[in-house]
């Protein structure tokens, strides 16, 4: 639920969001983070909607462990630039 820019999830005010019904993430005012903030906020977002998508609610619930996933996952392709292309095949 997003109103003027704030976006409120279960009751609470929140950075960003994933809805996971219509297959988006947003994020609160992104132009005011800086990238590495945006990046990690987006990989966080990233974690709860595959998690979730691959049937593991418990965990897609679990903020530590979402926190923990994309901050090794942002670390890992930041650390190995070509990491993404060798990935995709290309």
């Amino acid at each position: 639920e997003q109103d003027n820019g704030i976006i409120v999830v279960d009751g609470q005010e929140c950075g960003a969001c994933v809805n996971y019904d219509g297959a988006l993430i947003r994020i609160r005012d992104p132009a005011s983070l800086g990238v590495g903030v945006q990046a990690k906020t987006l990989m966080h977002e990233i974690v709860h909607a595959i998690l979730f998508e691959r049937g593991r609610r418990d965990d897609a619930a679990n903020e530590d462990l979402v926190d923990a996933l994309a901050s090794g996952f942002v670390s890992l392709i930041r650390q190995n630039p070509d990491l993404i292309e060798f990935i995709r095949g290309t």
